[in-house]
């Protein structure tokens, strides 16, 4: 700036020449092509003039011209010109500013610097300063942060491109290591290919020759199908119900060949009742045809309901086969087909046609105005006519009729409405229906099949008699069934699951055992590397190795030490991860093991030929196209198998490392001598018990099916015998099954025309005429077993002939209850005290009990009215159908020589008057207790709660106080009871008035319902006529009760006794009743009744009051029942009573 002309004129210098910009006052502007180069200097200048001028201006007349109005100024001025100054500007320029008017030198007035505005712009300038190095200082310090940010994020990205390139390196460096391993284990046929031609197609030395060792003969199929079979009954063990518990390979084997019955039976006998039992096709044999609702069948052996035993097993079986098959009718198909069952399942179908409504019931032609209807049609018949004359056996005489009668229906349906109507077109329908299903069910019931089929073979052949191929189909038939149980197919699926979830536990533990080790080699590792620079440090050196010589270990102790302890931790660790390594295998072969896994080969060869283990001790081996099994029993051929499996192909590479593992095993086993396991012999004798739970049928199972069947029938004849009482021989056994067959049907005669009728079925007389051509016909022992049963269950009510003639020991019949269950039940020769009353009360009590077997015939002699002493004679024990009884013959005696009692006399004294008003008043005492506003006053009122209770209430009273005193007979009279009533409310009042003030009106409440119930039994609180005044009125009528007269003693009472203890004890022991009688019994002692559930077991005692008693009898006996009580939860009643000696 140059100030020389006077006005400031601004020159700007460049390396070339000055410039001279005009200034201000002459208005010249620069160039405007360099104009925006100098508006800040411009502006600048511009400034300086401004404050100049106004400087000049005004400061010389206001010396003190404030800093505010100097500025307004100088904005002002500039404000007029082309570039406006602001507050900003020229604090930030201050410096400058302040630097321009120093030039001015003399012309510079005196005190410009002093004066308020350049001492104000100068502060804040300063202030403007600071802020901006703050700023500044901050910008700097994000600007550090942002860079450190971006070499870290660099660095970071670094350190991930350098762990990705290494990665890459390190799957590039594995990736040629297994290329340079000539890619295997690879798959066997290309493994085989590379082999030279001359031993490709060399084989191990298969074991060709030989199936079994202890049964060379037996096919190599049979062999596989056992196999099969023994590892599916082992893997489910625990599903089949009676498995035998020690069976192994070899002896299941050998008994399937050599038919040991004992074994085989066993098997079939739990396959079959675990069928039974789980599969809901086989739970309930199914009947061919749905019986219509309220339709009763009586002809035919509907109902299979036999156990399954090692006698009749084989009839199941086929059954089972035949249901499987859904041949529901060949299933009741036993010898012979019956046909008025045919007849049965005919009427069953028509009946349950949908289209046969109207033809069930007889037309009501009145009802339905068909007036002619008598005259068109002349015989008129419907389905339940039919019904009723087939279960009336009316077709006997003549079996045709019964399709002649079914035909009417259809033939008078279409004669009275037309062929063409809609319900003649219905019973066409029928009468066709019809026809087919009587030559389905009567005519031709079996379904044609092949003679060679299992179930055929089974209805005309023993069992025994079998091939073993058809004996191990039976078997693998049953076997497959019961994998097909639900609840096994879930097992399969989760084993497999649980299989999985064991090797994934197994394989992340040894994961984890792994990374410890190797964490614990890199602890060691860093531990060893710092000892390695302490000791370094410290002045020992490394050799070349970077490792310590023994010299210096030897020379510094310290470091042997050191290396020894590293090298003891690492023994430590391989020992423990050693140990740890066979527990956790030991656990995988436990946790694997308790899994039920179906038969898995081993493994397979480069043929696909498969590999068993059987029994952990038999390796078989099964031929890919046959399918036939061989076991190997030479070292060399296991041997050889072994070299030639080739460890490079998938499969054979599995094989021959399961097979390295179990080798030594194998040849153990291969040097062992093969015995077969002995097989459990020991008798059992259950026999026919499981069908027929009689003992007669407890039969020995190592006797034949035959031979049970003769001693069931030598059983029944017996019994026979002794239900007729006479003295019939008994037929001879039979040696074949058609002696058998016709002893059978003998039996089945004489026990039919002999036994009560109330001991046969009420519809066997219609069941047998299909049940003895059934007989007849019968191929097999354990048919004949099966009708034999069915009739006994079907025929013979047998719980009702054998509770006639078969007496059980006293000691069996009382095992047949629990003690405290038990009825008293005298011996002979016993004396005892018999009441009638109480002997017809237990037979009304009993009859009221639905049985399941009533008592065969009537033999209770009731003598009512009367009370005898006797003497047993005789018992006779019955079982009863599970309801125990026992029979007994009682002979009354005299009563001269026995303690006796004057008749008349009372067995205890009777009740005072007060003591029955305190009978009434506790009764009206409990609904005092019970009402809403007793609550207070219950019990009596605590002192320590109110302590100025007895200075105020001179004579306390409570209703806890008034009971104990109603139990002491302090009230003669009600008058009494309600003083002390009145006492409670008046001492409440006396008290509470003011303090508790909702208390005296629940106590006036309580003296009013005391009153009313005072009043209320005012007719039982009178006093007795002899103890108080004689009630008003007319005297009450007298009703006269005309007293039974008792029944004449009998020469001998016969009585029936239950065993469980449920109904009343009228037969007491003689002593019993003497010490309750003989005891001195006084009104009002308390008393403990004993009472029993519906099964005699003992409940609870009951007390009770004594209030008086009947008097003797005649005869100097007390009566049935003759102590009167007094519950304790009395219910007012007056004649509560029982018998002293309970």
């Amino acid at each position: 700036l140059d100030y020389t002309d006077g006005d400031p004129t601004l020159w700007v210098t460049t390396q070339h020449a000055w410039y001279k910009i005009a200034g201000p006052i002459s208005g010249v502007l620069p160039h405007w092509s360099y104009r925006k180069h100098f508006t800040k200097a411009r502006v600048m200048v511009e400034a300086c003039f401004h404050i100049v001028s106004v400087l000049r201006e005004w400061l010389p007349k206001y010396p003190h011209l404030s800093y505010r109005a100097v500025l307004q100024q100088v904005i002002e001025q500039s404000i007029l010109g082309r570039y406006p100054l602001t507050i900003k500007l020229l604090i930030e320029h201050y410096k400058f500013i302040a630097s321009q008017l120093g030039s001015l030198g003399e012309n510079l007035p005196a005190g410009w610097f002093q004066s308020a505005f350049f001492k104000q712009l100068h502060r804040m300038h300063e202030s403007f300063a600071i802020r901006v190095a703050k700023h500044e200082k901050q910008k700097a310090d994000v600007e550090a942060r942002r860079l450190q940010r971006e070499r870290e994020l660099q660095q970071r990205r670094q350190k991930a491109d350098d762990a990705r390139r290494h990665k890459e390196e390190t799957r590039k460096q594995m990736e040629k290591e297994r290329f340079e391993k000539k890619k295997y284990p690879m798959e066997d046929l290309e493994v085989l290919l590379e082999l030279p031609e001359d031993e490709q197609m060399r084989v191990p030395h298969w074991p060709v020759d030989m199936t079994f060792p202890l049964a060379p003969n037996l096919s190599g199929h049979l062999l596989g199908e056992l196999a099969m079979i023994y590892q599916a009954m082992h893997a489910y063990r625990d599903v089949i119900i009676g498995l035998p518990a020690v069976l192994s390979f070899n002896g299941f084997v050998m008994a399937m060949i050599e038919h040991n019955e004992h074994v085989v039976n066993g098997i079939f006998i739990a396959i079959l009742e675990t069928l039974v039992k789980e599969v809901p096709a086989y739970t309930q044999f199914l009947q061919p045809v749905a019986k219509p609702k309220n339709f009763h069948v009586k002809y035919g052996l509907h109902e299979q309901p036999y156990s399954i035993t090692q006698f009749n097993w084989p009839e199941v079986l086929r059954e089972l086969l035949l249901q499987a098959k859904d041949q529901a009718i060949d299933v009741c198909y036993i010898g012979k087909w019956d046909p008025w069952y045919g007849r049965e399942l005919v009427l069953q179908s028509v009946m349950s046609h949908t289209q046969a409504t109207p033809f069930l019931l007889p037309v009501d032609f009145e009802a339905m105005g068909l007036a002619d209807y008598p005259t068109v049609v002349k015989r008129p018949m419907d389905l339940y006519t039919v019904a009723e004359a087939l279960h009336n056996r009316e077709y006997e005489a003549n079996p045709s009729q019964f399709l002649e009668d079914l035909e009417l229906i259809w033939a008078n349906a279409m004669q009275y409405n037309g062929a063409e109507s809609d319900i003649g077109r219905t019973a066409m329908n029928l009468s066709e229906f019809t026809s087919a299903e009587y030559r389905k069910y009567v005519l031709e019931p079996r379904r044609p099949s092949s003679p060679d089929t299992l179930e055929e073979v089974l209805t005309t052949t023993e069992f025994s008699q079998l091939s073993l191929e058809l004996r191990i189909q039976a078997l693998s038939w049953a076997i497959h069934e019961i994998l097909q149980i639900e609840r096994v197919r879930v097992d399969l699926a989760t084993n497999v699951e649980k299989e999985f979830e064991i090797w994934r536990e197994f394989r992340k533990d040894e994961r984890e055992r792994d990374q410890i080790r190797r964490n614990a080699d890199r602890s060691r590792r860093e531990r060893e590397e710092a000892f390695r620079l302490m000791c370094i440090n410290q002045g020992i050196p490394t050799n070349y190795n970077n490792v310590f010589s023994d010299a210096t270990k030897k020379k510094h102790s310290f470091i042997a030490e050191f290396y020894a302890n590293i090298t003891q931790e690492r023994t430590a660790e391989e020992a423990t991860a050693i140990r740890e390594s066979k527990e956790k295998e030991a656990w995988l072969h436990q946790a694997l093991g308790q899994l039920r896994i179906r038969c898995a080969p081993l493994g397979k060869d480069r043929f696909h030929h498969r590999y068993y283990v059987i029994d952990g001790m038999y390796l078989m081996w099964e031929h890919n196209d046959t399918g036939a099994f061989h076991t190997y029993t030479k070292e060399d051929e296991l041997e050889s198998l072994l070299g030639w499996l080739n460890p490079k192909g998938i499969r054979e590479s599995e094989l021959k490392d399961k097979l390295d593992l179990i080798s030594e095993d194998l040849i153990q086993n291969l040097n062992a001598k093969y015995t077969p396991l002995p097989i459990d012999t020991v008798e059992t004798t259950f026999g026919l018990g499981k069908t027929l739970p009689l003992p007669i049928f407890e039969v020995s199972t190592s006797k034949t099916a035959l031979e049970t069947a003769n001693q069931a029938m030598s059983g029944m004849e017996n019994l026979l015998t002794k239900a007729s009482k006479t003295q019939d021989s008994v037929s001879s056994t039979a040696s074949t099954l058609a002696e058998a067959k016709t002893r059978l049907l003998g039996l089945e005669d004489r026990i039919t025309n002999i036994l009560p009728a109330e001991c046969l079925a009420p519809d066997w007389h219609c069941q047998r005429l299909g049940w003895r051509p059934m007989v007849e016909e019968v191929s097999t022992a354990a048919q004949l077993l099966v009708l034999m049963a069915t009739w006994l269950r079907q025929g013979v009510i047998m719980d009702l002939w054998m509770d006639v003639v078969l007496e059980l020991s006293r000691k069996d019949w009382l095992n047949l209850r629990p003690k405290p269950c038990r009825n008293f039940c005298p011996e002979i020769d016993q004396q005892i005290v018999y009441f009638g009353n109480g002997h017809a009360q237990a037979l009304a009590d009993d009859a009221k009990i639905k049985h399941s077997t009533p008592l065969a015939r009537p033999m209770d002699t009731v003598v009512r009215e009367q009370t005898v002493v006797c003497r047993v004679t005789k018992i006779g024990y019955h079982h009863g159908n599970g309801d125990p009884y026992a029979v007994l013959s009682l002979l009354p005696l005299p009563l001269e020589g026995l303690s006796s009692h004057a008749p008349g006399s009372h067995l205890c004294t009777m009740p005072s008057s007060t003591q029955k008003i305190g009978r009434v008043l506790l009764r009206i005492m409990n609904k005092l207790k019970n009402d809403v506003n007793a609550g207070p006053f219950l019990e009596p009122v605590s002192t320590v709660d109110f302590p100025t209770y007895t200075d105020i209430v001179l004579k306390p009273m409570d209703l806890s106080t008034m009971t104990v005193n109603i139990k002491l007979e302090k009230y003669a009279t009600s008058a009494a009871f309600l003083a002390d009533i009145k006492l409670i409310a008046k001492n409440c009042k006396l008290f509470c008035d003011g303090r508790f003030p909702t208390l005296p009106p629940m106590a006036n409440a309580l003296v009013s319902l005391a009153e009313s119930l005072v009043k209320k039994h005012a007719a039982e609180l009178r006093a007795p006529e002899n103890g108080g005044p004689r009630p008003r009125g007319r005297p009450p009528k007298v009703v006269v009760v005309e007293k039974p007269k008792p029944d004449p003693i009998p020469a001998t009472i016969t009585v029936s006794l239950r065993l469980e203890n449920r109904l009343p004890e009228f037969i007491v022991d003689w002593n019993r009743y003497e010490v309750a009688v003989n005891r001195s019994w006084k009104s009002g002692e308390k008393v403990r009744i004993l009472f029993r559930d519906a099964h005699g077991k003992p409940t609870e005692h009951f007390e009770a009051t004594t209030a008086g008693s009947l008097s003797f009898l005649d005869n100097g006996l007390l009566p049935w029942e003759a102590l009167r009580v007094v519950w304790d939860e009395d219910d007012g009643s007056d004649d509560s009573r029982v018998n002293p000696w309970y």
